[in-house]
C-alpha cells in the first residue's frame, strides 16, 4: 500500500536523521493550532506536501498565499531530545480515514526509514468527559482517564523508549482505550517496525476549536523543544489568534468545496 499516496519535497530540504512531528485534526481542533504555532515558532519553511487523489482538490490560501491540504515543513530548531538537530512537521487540516489512512501511513513510514527518521510524536486530543460520545466513525480517539480538574493528558508510544520519555514528561499512559486515525494507524505499525513513533493526547472540548488545550499542548511540548517564548504575547493569546485564523481558511474552504461539488460529501474538511 502507499503506492497512491506520494511526498513530494524539495531536494534543497535537509530531513535525514529529523524528528517528525504529525498534526492531522483532533478533537476541538488542537492540532491544527499547534501545527501553526509551531511552524511559526521554530522558524520552520514550507517544503513539501503530500499527494493523493483522495485528498480535497483544494488550496488553502493565507496572506494570498495558496497551501496544499497536507503540507510537509523543514528546520532546525533547539531540539532537546538526544540526536535531534532537525524537525520535519507534517500538517493538515482536513480529516484522514479509510483507505487514504492506511495508504499515507505507508508513504510517510516509508519515506521516514529511506531518511533514517526514527522517532515522531502525534499530535492528538481526546474529548473531556462529560461530552456527547463520538461518532465511532469519526476515527476521534475514545480514552478511559482519570478527571482531574486541570487540562488532562494521557500518552501511547510504539516503543519502550516513547514510553519512558513520555513518563519523564509527567503524563500518563493510556491504559484502556482507541486512538483512530492517521494517530492509530501509524502508531500501530511503528511498533511492529521498531520505530520510536509516540502520542500526546489532551482533554478538549469538542463543541467548539479549543485554545485552550492547545496551548496545554504546546507547554508539553517545551520538554521537548524550546517553543515557548515568554517574552512575546502570551501563549493563549497566541493560541486564539490561530484558532481564528485556521477558523476563517476552513470556511473558506469549505464554502468553495460545496459550491464546487454539491455531490460529493465534505467529509474529509475538518470543522
Amino acid at each position: 500500500m502507499g503506492e497512491n499516496t506520494h511526498i513530494k519535497i524539495s531536494e534543497a530540504a535537509d530531513v535525514e536523521n529529523a524528528f517528525l512531528i504529525c498534526c492531522f485534526p483532533s478533537v476541538g481542533m488542537v492540532s491544527s493550532i499547534v501545527g501553526q504555532y509551531l511552524l511559526e515558532h521554530l522558524n520552520l519553511n514550507f517544503s513539501g506536501a503530500i499527494s493523493d487523489s483522495r485528498i480535497p482538490a483544494i488550496s488553502l490560501v493565507n496572506d494570498g498565499r495558496p497551501m496544499p491540504p497536507v503540507r510537509i515543513y523543514t528546520g532546525a530548531p533547539i531540539c532537546k531530545l538526544e540526536d535531534c538537530d532537525k524537525v520535519v512537521l507534517i500538517s493538515s487540516e482536513f480529516k484522514v480515514g479509510g483507505e487514504l489512512a492506511f495508504s499515507m501511513r505507508d508513504a510517510i513510514l516509508n519515506w521516514a526509514k529511506e531518511n533514517n527518521i526514527t522517532q515522531g510524536i502525534f499530535i492528538d486530543a481526546f474529548a473531556r468527559k462529560g461530552s456527547p460520545p463520538p461518532d465511532p466513525s469519526s476515527g476521534e480517539p475514545i480514552v478511559e482517564y482519570e478527571d482531574t480538574p486541570e487540562i488532562d493528558f494521557v500518552g501511547v508510544a510504539a516503543t519502550l523508549d516513547g514510553v519512558e520519555l513520555i513518563e519523564k514528561m509527567g503524563i500518563p499512559l493510556l491504559e484502556q482505550g482507541l486512538i483512530g486515525g492517521m494517530s492509530g494507524v501509524v502508531l500501530g505499525e511503528a511498533r511492529r517496525l521498531g520505530l520510536n513513533m509516540f502520542s500526546i493526547l489532551v482533554e478538549a472540548d469538542p463543541r467548539f476549536p479549543d485554545a485552550r488545550a492547545a496551548c496545554a499542548l504546546i507547554e508539553k511540548l517545551d520538554d521537548l523543544l524550546s517553543v515557548v517564548d515568554l517574552d512575546t504575547t502570551p501563549l493563549i493569546e497566541e493560541a486564539e489568534r490561530i484558532e481564528e485564523q485556521i477558523k476563517s481558511m476552513l470556511e473558506a474552504a469549505e464554502s468553495s468545496q460545496n459550491s464546487s461539488n454539491n455531490s460529493s460529501p465534505n467529509s474529509m474538511l475538518y470543522g
